[in-house]
């Protein structure tokens, strides 16, 4: 999903996070903080780069790029309690 269709759901849903799934087990939350730093990130990675073209200073070394941030937790099954 993109980060304005996570946005969407959270906020149809009236939540605060969205369970990232693997194999039908959750593995990390996705909250609506970390969506929204993820978009500002993104913005300014952009707005970075459009600067960079327009003085002509594109040859440069950019910016690392945006990664998003996801904070996970560890997932204790029943056969480890």
């Amino acid at each position: 999903y993109q980060l304005d269709e996570c946005l969407a759901v959270l906020n149809k849903l009236n939540i605060r996070a969205l369970p990232v799934m693997k194999d039908e087990e959750p593995i990390a939350l996705l909250s609506m903080r970390n969506i929204m730093w993820a978009q500002i990130e993104n913005h300014e990675f952009t707005i970075d780069q459009l600067v960079r073209y327009v003085t002509n200073t594109h040859f440069q070394e950019p910016k690392e790029s945006p990664k998003a941030v996801v904070r996970t937790y560890t997932h204790q099954s029943a056969e480890t309690k």
